[in-house]
């Protein structure tokens, strides 16, 4: 009988550890493009945690009016709420806009 409860009990955990595994990071993770600098010529690419999971992510942001692209690599997340920076630019055309134009995350 002691075999049979701990069998239960390792199987339970052992789902519960692989269903923690296959997370998926859309449920957590908000990103946002936000413009800065007083003539609006750069920008910050911000992740909200809304969990408690840590990842490491993959951005790329597109700009405009050049439609130049930038890619963040490899990005940590720590698994804490609050927004967090994973890169940004400087020193840009004027009066840009931009937007995360793709994410992924392990």
């Amino acid at each position: 009988m002691k075999t049979v409860v701990m069998t239960m009990v390792v199987l339970m955990v052992a789902t519960v550890a692989v269903a923690e595994d296959k997370k998926d990071y859309r449920q957590d993770l908000v990103f946002t493009c936000e413009v800065t600098g007083s003539d609006r010529d750069g920008f910050d690419v911000k992740v909200e945690n809304r969990g408690s999971h840590e990842w490491h992510c993959d951005v790329e942001v597109e700009t405009s009016p050049s439609g130049r692209e930038y890619s963040y690599r490899n990005r940590p997340v720590a698994g804490r709420s609050g927004k967090q920076n994973i890169g940004g630019e400087a020193g840009l055309t004027k009066n840009l806009q931009c937007r995360v134009k793709s994410v992924s995350c392990r």
